[in-house]
């Protein structure tokens, strides 16, 4: 597996955990139960409980779990650099004040409304 597969495949995948497809998700989980695990996600990342995340939350959780999938397979300054391109480009599609944080409510304002 390619490493910059594997990046992309976890900012999708964290993307997904935070509500980002609802297409991705079985239809027989609700709204309300795609929004309680978004809300989850986000509070897990939101390590200092301000109710915001900031790109060190991120790029910190992302990093922890690619780490985890590749092991030593590729160095760390790499794989920092790495994460740290996907979460500049998250927070591109996601922090709609341009703040430098992400609050839930922008979050689930940037979340692809359901037809």
């Amino acid at each position: 597996m390619n490493i910059t597969t594997s990046i992309k495949g976890l900012s999708l995948a964290l993307l997904l955990s935070l509500g980002f497809s609802a297409k991705a998700m079985p239809s027989v989980i609700t709204m309300d139960a795609a929004e309680d695990q978004a809300k989850k996600t986000f509070d897990l990342m939101d390590t200092d409980k301000d109710g915001l995340l900031d790109k060190t939350e991120v790029a910190t959780f992302m990093f922890n779990k690619i780490k985890k999938m590749v092991g030593d397979k590729i160095p760390e300054d790499k794989l920092r650099a790495m994460v740290k391109q996907q979460v500049i480009k998250m927070f591109a599609m996601i922090d709609a004040d341009k703040d430098e944080k992400i609050s839930f409510e922008e979050l689930k304002a940037a979340r692809p409304k359901k037809p």
